[in-house]
């Protein structure tokens, strides 16, 4: 299973609800016919099959199957959001979805380790990629050109550092 995201909020009164998505620029939310939802308090998982999804700015407005209230979607708030790897789309070659990219060990061009692969922020310009290393984190804005290669079998990705201090000393 995937984290896609979270339930924010009700929409409307007659069940629907807003998910944020870990990534808002992605489109496979809206090729799905069912989603799991996760309880922040108990952390169980229910299946809920998808009767509409459609974007609104950085959200999508979801009508789940048997959440046909405002009570039973405010029900839902703060829930996680994950669908399973093999219903999510496709990708081309040299394309790659973030969790598969978080844990990866960072190196660069020179072969120098520069960490683990954290996670990535949503900013309105570029996503940013984050990288553990020691108790520092790293920022690399995720924009073109950066990601050099990934070898996933290995669990490694080179990266483009130019202008990057990895040692704390430098700087």
């Amino acid at each position: 299973m995937v984290a896609l995201g979270r339930v924010v909020k009700p929409h409307g009164v007659r069940g629907c609800i807003r998910i944020l998505l870990f990534n808002p620029r992605s489109e496979s939310f809206s090729k799905l016919k069912t989603v799991y939802l996760k309880s922040p308090a108990t952390n169980g998982l229910k299946s809920f099959g998808v009767q509409q999804a459609s974007r609104h700015k950085q959200l999508f407005i979801v009508q789940l199957e048997g959440v046909n209230n405002l009570g039973e979607a405010e029900a839902l708030r703060d829930w996680l959001v994950y669908a399973p790897k093999s219903e999510l789309s496709e990708l081309g070659e040299d394309e790659y979805y973030y969790y598969e990219l978080i844990g990866m060990d960072a190196y660069s061009e020179s072969g120098e380790l520069i960490g683990r692969i954290k996670g990535f922020i949503t900013t309105p310009a570029h996503d940013v990629l984050v990288i553990k290393n020691g108790d520092k984190e790293l920022m690399l804005p995720w924009i073109d050109g950066v990601m050099v290669d990934v070898d996933q079998k290995n669990g490694r990705v080179v990266l483009e550092t130019v202008g990057l201090i990895v040692d704390s000393e430098q700087g």
